[in-house]
């Protein structure tokens, strides 16, 4: 048989238990949640600042980035600027044309000039130690320090078969001029460039072959009566004896000269007389306004 003040008895505990559990959880819940709140904040603050102090760190890095990265910049900048290079220097005559300077290289401390050598077969090339670039502007000597591919005087270097060969010339720094010699041993035949313009170059680059082959086809043409190519290769021609042997050079020379006659053969009398004008004045250069075959040259510039 159930009894009932048993389960009444237990049906007022169990309810006080439930009241009063109810009455104690939330002062333990608020408690609970403002520890949780309270940690839960401390770890975003931390986290915040962590944040924030690795943000800090980036912009430095950044900004140390940024500033190393302009001064390697203006470094090379300025090497770039302290170096200049000429390709293909115009100059006045040569005394061996197979010598060709084809870029000048200008920097704080030294020259180089790069070169090709044309060899015969069965040839030999060297240099004197003695060799120099003398300045127009300042009447200075600057000797040269190192030669490479054209060995010093006595020794030789022996070529088997026609070649072209590179060469490199060392001397000091010669930056701030703008006219030289090349000279190897004056009044001779030897490696002597003239007149080198450092603030002037050639647009196009020929050799010898090129030079004999405008020539013939100049001469082709003009005896086919072609106007147009026979003036077209005269004046390849007259760019490439420039080229090779110098724009005061006798075969530059030369070249204006016949080509101030196919001119006026074709009846381009302005074209003539200009080209004349420009003979008569490097032949005067050349040879002295006192010499005979100057005073005839302008009387034949008179008869145009």
């Amino acid at each position: 048989m159930l009894n009932v003040k048993y389960l009444f008895c237990c049906k007022i505990t169990f309810s006080f238990s439930l009241a009063q559990a109810e009455s104690l959880s939330q002062p333990c819940f608020r408690l609970l949640f403002g520890l949780s709140s309270s940690f839960y904040t401390e770890k975003v603050k931390k986290v915040t600042a962590f944040q924030e102090k690795n943000v800090s760190l980036q912009k430095k890095s950044m900004k140390w980035f940024v500033f190393f990265f302009l001064l390697i910049v203006s470094n090379v900048s300025c090497m770039s600027d302290s170096k200049i290079v000429i390709n293909y220097p115009v100059f006045e005559r040569t005394d061996v044309p197979h010598l060709r300077i084809n870029k000048v290289e200008v920097t704080m401390d030294t020259t180089y000039l790069y070169c090709t050598y044309t060899a015969e077969a069965g040839s030999w090339a060297s240099i004197s130690k003695d060799t120099y670039l003398f300045s127009h502007d300042t009447q200075e000597r600057f000797n040269i320090i190192n030669s490479n591919g054209i060995p010093f005087e006595p020794a030789k270097r022996h070529f088997a078969f026609q070649e072209q060969s590179d060469a490199i010339f060392c001397f000091p720094s010669i930056k701030g001029l703008k006219k030289l010699d090349f000279i190897e041993a004056p009044n001779e035949q030897a490696f002597n460039i003239y007149g080198i313009d450092l603030d002037s170059c050639f647009e196009k680059s020929y050799n010898e072959s090129d030079y004999k082959r405008f020539s013939n086809l100049a001469s082709f043409y003009d005896t086919a009566n072609d106007t147009l190519k026979a003036l077209q290769y005269k004046k390849e021609e007259n760019e490439a004896a420039k080229f090779i042997y110098g724009n005061e050079s006798e075969e530059f020379i030369l070249s204006l000269l016949y080509m101030s006659i196919m001119y006026d053969k074709y009846d381009l009398h302005d074209d003539a007389i200009k080209n004349m004008l420009h003979f008569s004045n490097l032949f005067g250069k050349t040879l002295g306004t006192n010499n005979c075959d100057y005073a005839m040259q302008l009387r034949t510039l008179d008869q145009f």
